[in-house]
């Protein structure tokens, strides 16, 4: 692989992540995105995040976080799944980083334990098994986003990708 195709792909993977990671409202309160369409076989209810996709030589590696819900109350539970949206296959594993919104900028919440190293190939329009959030004790009320990371490997390429979803919790 050329020099010039190399430095390309490393941008192309940094606007992915940075898209995907990035808290494009106002300061006081990030927006939360859903995706309601009519052709959707997802629930209305569903908070799905944005897609996350890279190009490929071998298609198009693509991810989205799906939450059950919009909002919960403070000792309800959700429900997160990865889903691959893409045309490869992706790897993926257990982690799931959450954070919480303090006003001015998004902060990762410590866990306590660890977290299985399992590796979870996701076939194109596959998904994890739901993952039950909040993990461990109960959230304050506030707005969290949850984000999970998964893997293209094909040829001479080896990318990450970011995929999140945010909740509010009342």
């Amino acid at each position: 692989m050329t020099r010039r195709l190399r430095v390309a792909m490393s941008v192309a993977l940094a606007v992915v992540v940075v898209a995907a990671c990035a808290d494009d409202g106002p300061a006081d309160k990030p927006p939360l995105r859903s995706d309601t369409s009519a052709t959707s076989h997802v629930p209305r209810h569903v908070v799905r995040g944005d897609v996350t996709r890279l190009h490929t030589p071998q298609g198009e590696a693509a991810i989205q976080l799906v939450l059950d819900k919009r909002s919960m109350e403070a000792g309800e539970q959700l429900a997160v799944r990865l889903v691959n949206r893409g045309d490869v296959e992706v790897m993926t594993g257990l982690p799931i980083i959450q954070e919480r919104w303090n006003g001015e900028r998004w902060v990762e919440i410590t866990q306590h334990g660890v977290w299985p190293d399992v590796g979870i190939l996701l076939q194109p329009g596959g998904s994890t098994e739901a993952q039950t959030w909040p993990f461990g004790g109960l959230p304050e009320p506030g707005r969290y986003r949850l984000t999970k990371s998964a893997s293209y490997e094909g040829g001479d390429v080896d990318r990450r990708l970011v995929a999140a979803a945010m909740v509010e919790v009342h």
